[in-house]
């Protein structure tokens, strides 16, 4: 009998396809896994305004013809373009709340995710281009992250998007559906309506140049393959508002572009660039990875003649598109992904291809060649970058369902209690939720959606909370019942001095407040605030104790009471009253004013300092480094310097001057003019006594012969110190 031949080894090929498809499984279960986690966010206020348009929908059961919600007058006439997202949207808060909403973000994102998936992978042919078009796919998921975590109609426009091209290259046959998916997707996201005609006419663009050359092909196919597009370019007319859509797209946006980051054009210079993050990889360079592999493989399908008319159309017609703003380019991006599949050898279907035999094709081109030595590393490498990145991407998750991170909570709240409505002048960054949380009891000024508003309003509208005449002309006219603006403008309170009649009456860790006498007069009075400058507060409560000297007593004890009664959760306010409860000695009240800072914002650090500074005060050192070193994890790098002082003098109360002088020394430069000889006289001191003698002369040195002034009694301690001993 013969001896059976003996198994062969598996092709490298076969484990790095294996190891980075294992990446892309692991990516995808940790990103589930955390979506369904992670709260709603507001890095704007659009979802409140979609909100607020569904709640419109449901009650009135028409669609918004002008901006019923502002005062503004005229009324703008509205095109509501993304009426049936808004409508989804409310529903299902309506049912689920806020938890709802995270769960179709996630669905929504993940579904899109899985498309991209499926199409990259999808019988590739060459082998070594599975784990590199694996680990494509890992690129793309990290890619649309960050906009994901927005609830938005772009959502669903990129679903749309993946879905076109994966049915169009993968499954022709069924491209009977394609008219109901536009049908959907100009009535979820009508504006978008460009990008759904660059899909179609691309491939319809194609067929016709290949019956142009003659090139053979199945007719009764063609047939089935190009009704449904030409049908798909006509959406447009199956929705309420028809061809008012046409204009929307190319609205101009001058002012905006300037002041909003995702409208501002893009750099190629930029695109381009590479920069690396000590911690993990960031954004900019999964971007950066993702646009080379675009013109890599326009190259690369060049060159073995696999490119067709309708990837180079998409390809251009993206590029195109991203430069019309940031914000494009996830969609820049997912229109390239047909070039990046024919160019590394998946099965080209006869959807449009002049050939029904894929014979007649050449080979796609290994992506990767590496040498045997570099592959494991390369792999090791691959697989460990994205995770890296999640795992900081979902670091420090803010407070579930929903953060009231730059939300205007308290004052949204403060108003809704209030007898009485009106007229509020708003920051339109805020207007969405506004909207959302005051209509119909108030009405607002403006929200950011452009259209119905125009650039022009936008423009009016913030000028007016930096610029006294562009004020000046806004109150004459409408004369509002509250102003709300936000406390990041310092030069604000100087501005609204020239209108006595307008009184603070209530702020919050966002926004500030002001009624009108004439028009609100027992509001403004009931509630008026004196004494406290919100605006002066917000830039400065940023750190625990250590700035408590420059309060006015006075004025806090007065109003502090009502503005927690109001809004219970506010930082500011918790902060202040922490501050002032340490003032008494009464550090358990402060514990627990920081306890309801951590609970309303667990991503922030200054809870944790203040909790961490009340167990000090109260003489629980333990307890007090564990929560310093919790606010070390989440705090920003600028933030770092006031904790690591508060461990140093938490560790100088335990005698353990070793860990108190690397402590401070992470938080005192020596060498820097900026740091204050005080501190520096600490750290010497600090090190004397934790045994490091030679850096505690040094320090007493540099001290008495650059820092001191000759008067100054520090001098002369530091003179003893330098001829003794240290």
């Amino acid at each position: 009998m013969p001896a059976s031949p003996a198994p062969t080894a598996p092709s490298p090929a076969r484990w790095w396809d294996t190891a980075l498809l294992g990446s892309l499984v692991l990516c995808v279960g940790l990103v589930a896994y955390h979506l369904i986690r992670w709260p709603i966010q507001a890095w704007d206020t659009d979802l409140w305004y979609h909100l607020s348009g569904g709640r419109y929908l449901f009650e009135h059961w028409a669609l918004p013809r002008d901006t019923y919600y502002s005062f503004y007058s005229p009324a703008h006439p509205w095109v509501d373009y993304y009426w049936l997202f808004q409508a989804l949207v409310y529903q299902i808060y309506s049912h689920w709340n806020y938890g709802g909403l995270v769960v179709f973000r996630a669905s929504m994102y993940l579904v899109t995710w899985l498309i991209i998936i499926r199409y990259l992978l999808q019988g590739c042919r060459v082998p070594s281009a599975g784990g590199w078009l694996s680990y494509v796919a890992v690129l793309y998921g990290i890619m649309l992250l960050p906009r994901s975590i927005l609830v938005r109609p772009h959502l669903l426009s990129y679903c749309f998007i993946a879905t076109f091209i994966y049915m169009l290259e993968c499954r022709p046959r069924q491209a009977w559906v394609l008219p109901l998916l536009a049908v959907l997707w100009c009535n979820f996201h009508g504006i978008y309506y460009p990008v759904l005609l660059l899909i179609s006419l691309a491939y319809l663009l194609e067929h016709v140049w290949e019956r142009a050359i003659g090139r053979p092909y199945d007719r009764a196919h063609a047939q089935r393959f190009v009704a449904p597009l030409v049908f798909s370019c006509l959406a447009i007319y199956v929705t309420p508002h028809g061809a008012a859509l046409f204009p929307l797209p190319f609205t101009p946006l001058i002012y905006t572009k300037q002041t909003i980051g995702e409208f501002s054009s893009f750099s190629l210079t930029e695109a381009f660039s590479v920069y690396f993050s000590p911690r993990a990889p960031n954004y900019h360079l999964v971007v950066t990875s993702l646009l080379a592999c675009g013109v890599t493989a326009l190259i690369v399908a060049a060159m073995s003649r696999r490119l067709r008319l309708a990837h180079i159309v998409l390809y251009a017609g993206g590029l195109i598109l991203w430069t019309q703003g940031a914000r494009f380019l996830n969609e820049c991006l997912l229109l390239t992904l047909p070039l990046l599949v024919s160019a590394y050898g998946r099965r080209p279907s006869a959807a449009v291809a002049s050939v029904s035999s894929d014979a007649a094709l050449k080979p796609g081109l290994a992506p990767v060649h590496l040498a045997p030595w570099a592959r494991r590393p390369a792999v090791l490498v691959a697989m460990l970058l994205p995770l890296m990145f999640l795992t900081r991407f979902f670091s420090h998750r803010p407070r579930y369902p929903v953060s009231p991170q730059n939300l205007p909570e308290g004052v949204a709240a403060f108003m809704r209690q209030l007898p009485t409505g009106g007229t509020v002048l708003n920051f339109p960054n805020c207007g969405g939720y506004l909207r959302w949380m005051l209509f119909p009891q108030y009405r607002i000024f403006m929200n950011l959606e452009l259209p119905p508003f125009t650039d022009t309003d936008l423009y009016g509208a913030e000028e007016a909370f930096v610029n006294q005449i562009s004020l000046e002309r806004l109150v004459s006219q409408y004369d509002p019942d509250f102003i709300v603006a936000p406390n990041v403008l310092p030069n604000f309170p100087r501005l609204i001095t020239a209108f006595p009649e307008y009184q603070l009456v209530f702020f919050d860790d966002e926004e500030v407040l002001y009624a009108n006498r004439r028009r609100v007069q027992q509001i403004a009075e009931r509630y008026a605030i004196n004494g406290l400058d919100p605006f002066m507060l917000a830039g400065h409560l940023t750190v625990g104790t250590s700035e408590s000297a420059d309060l006015d007593v006075q004025a806090l004890r007065n109003n502090l009471p009502r503005l927690l009664e109001h809004y219970p959760d506010g930082r500011m306010t918790n902060h202040l009253a922490a501050l002032m409860a340490a003032r008494r000695g009464d550090y358990e009240t402060m514990r627990r004013h920081a306890e309801r800072i951590i609970r309303a914002f667990p991503e922030i650090s200054v809870g944790y300092q203040l909790e961490g500074d009340a167990w000090r005060g109260g003489g629980a050192s333990s307890q007090a480094l564990a929560a310093y070193h919790q606010a070390l994890r989440v705090a920003r790098s600028d933030e770092h310097g006031p904790v690591y002082e508060a461990i140093a003098w938490t560790y100088a109360q335990q005698h353990r001057y070793r860990e108190a002088y690397k402590a401070l020394s992470k938080a005192v430069d020596p060498l820097s003019i900026d740091t204050p000889p005080e501190k520096l006289y600490v750290l010497s001191l600090y090190a004397s006594w934790g045994g490091k003698s030679r850096e505690a002369k040094a320090f007493w040195q540099f001290l008495y012969d650059f820092r001191l002034e000759p008067t100054d009694p520090l001098r002369e301690r530091i003179r003893l110190l330098l001829k003794e001993p240290a």
